[in-house]
């Protein structure tokens, strides 16, 4: 078998979700910042999610990359960076959650 006879399934680009405050991306902005919470031991709490793009397909794989807000045990508004992973097997995982900014600009 030589590698022009092996099919590799394209992957669609990623594009921007269209409705950040979906319910689904509003789950999935709040399954990252509690997955983050349960294993950092932090106690962030979801705020929103500010804007994402989704890459992959519908119904076998899909990630999201989320740009949300979250505020700490102080009550700063931090803005987060993550991936979400969605497929019918594995089911939801967090891929990577880092901090981007607080509310005032700052980098972290």
């Amino acid at each position: 078998m030589s590698s022009e006879d092996i099919s590799i399934p394209k992957v669609d680009p990623a594009v921007p979700i269209k409705d950040v405050d979906s319910e689904e991306i509003r789950g999935f902005g709040e399954f990252a910042v509690s997955e983050h919470n349960e294993a950092t031991g932090e106690n962030l709490e979801f705020v929103k999610v500010i804007n994402g793009l989704e890459q992959g397909r519908r119904g076998f794989r899909i990630d999201f990359t989320l740009v949300l807000s979250a505020k700490n045990s102080i009550g700063i508004i931090w803005t987060y960076k993550v991936k979400v992973f969605l497929n019918q097997r594995a089911g939801v995982r967090l891929l990577e959650f880092e901090a981007v900014l607080n509310e005032n600009g700052n980098q972290s």
